[in-house]
């Protein structure tokens, strides 16, 4: 096992109230839970706190990047013997835990309490399991937002202008670092109208400050695409009151539209790399009182005429067992085949078909009124 395995300097900017917070729970109940959305710098602050307690922790850290597919309580257990080598109190980051399953999370946390070593845990997660002090993180004030804006460009951004990039942005980490990647290719465009680029619908395309619609197929366009969520509520209620107009999206635009969709359902989601995603577009997590769920989904933008065959349903269920995953999902622009829905119902509650209509009755809450 590698230990001190935090190489790269995390950016944070402000949160010295949670770092305060955090090491109070770690100081006294020895576990803690940093739970935020994504793209709030939870994982920055984990790097820090460790960099911020190396008196305590010197070089006895380990960061453990959880996905769906790991076996957290074998993990610590082959931890163990590494563990008892250790010549002072150890930290434990488990990142991206809402991968994981509460109940494996907690007897991996109890394995570690309950040996001769002292070793705190730190689990960050965008879904809180409630089993230890929860620190929750949200998107930054204006006061931090503009700080961190002026650090990473170099000087000092107008009040105005940075102003109006984090009303756009809401004050987003992640969001902000993707415009600013943007910015960096073109510092030309005025730094408080980078956010334009996420109103697909003001033009044809993602606008550049001009008014003017980037190349379709330019770097700019294409790296905003792939890397921003650019479905917006105006979005939403178009496609609400067209809903036909899913058929005119890109596929990965549809990936991000049911990424919208599952969040306001209440899911934790997450994207998949686009490149050989395994046969899922997202995850979808979410914790509630009988326990933590987890499923896998496949995204299909087809063609009304052009049915989901049966080999999506089967290379799907095949994620959902190797991965222990709850349940897998189909959401498509078309429909399947009888082929297709005939296995689906062999999957018993395993696997859950969601055709036109479904999207449609999916939309309907967002027609404005």
């Amino acid at each position: 096992m590698l230990f001190d395995n935090i190489h790269e300097t995390p950016t944070f900017v402000g949160r010295q109230n949670e770092l305060g917070d955090l090491d109070e729970a770690l100081t006294k109940l020895r576990i803690a839970e940093l739970v935020g959305p994504e793209g709030t710098g939870k994982t920055a602050l984990a790097k820090m706190y460790a960099q911020y307690r190396a008196d305590r922790y010197g070089n006895r850290i380990i960061l453990f990047r959880a996905t769906s597919s790991d076996d957290i309580i074998s993990y610590v257990r082959r931890l163990a013997g590494q563990l008892s080598t250790l010549e002072g109190p150890g930290l434990l980051i488990i990142d991206y835990a809402e991968f994981l399953q509460r109940s494996d999370l907690e007897v991996a946390v109890r394995n570690i309490e309950s040996g001769p070593w002292l070793v705190h845990v730190l689990i960050v997660s965008r879904i809180p399991f409630k089993i230890a002090t929860c620190i929750t993180l949200k998107n930054l004030e204006l006061e931090p937002f503009r700080h961190f804006i002026s650090s990473s460009v170099g000087f000092d951004v107008g009040d105005q202008e940075v102003s109006q990039l984090w009303r756009d942005t809401k004050g987003s980490l992640r969001l902000v670092k993707t415009l600013l990647n943007a910015w960096s290719r073109d510092r030309s465009r005025p730094i408080g109208s980078l956010g334009k680029l996420f109103e697909p619908f003001d033009g044809p395309g993602i606008l550049g400050p001009d008014g003017y619609p980037l190349q379709r197929h330019s770097s700019e366009r294409r790296q905003i695409a792939e890397r921003a969520q650019i479905v917006s509520g105006e979005m939403l209620r178009r496609l609400a009151v067209r809903p036909e107009l899913v058929h005119e999206l890109e596929p990965h635009q549809f990936e991000e539209l049911a990424a919208e969709l599952f969040e306001k359902k209440g899911f934790s989601v997450t994207l998949t790399p686009r490149t050989r995603d395994g046969g899922k577009d997202l995850y979808l997590a979410q914790s509630t009182e009988l326990g933590s769920f987890r499923y896998a989904v496949e995204c299909k933008r087809y063609r009304p005429d052009r049915p989901v065959s049966i080999d999506v349903i089967q290379r799907l269920a095949g994620v959902v067992d190797m991965e222990r995953l709850t349940a897998g999902i189909v959401l498509t622009t078309s429909r399947f085949s009888r082929d297709a829905i005939s296995h689906a119902a062999k999957l018993k509650y395993r696997m859950s078909l969601q055709g036109y209509a479904e999207l449609k009755a999916m939309l309907e809450g967002f027609r404005p009124i």
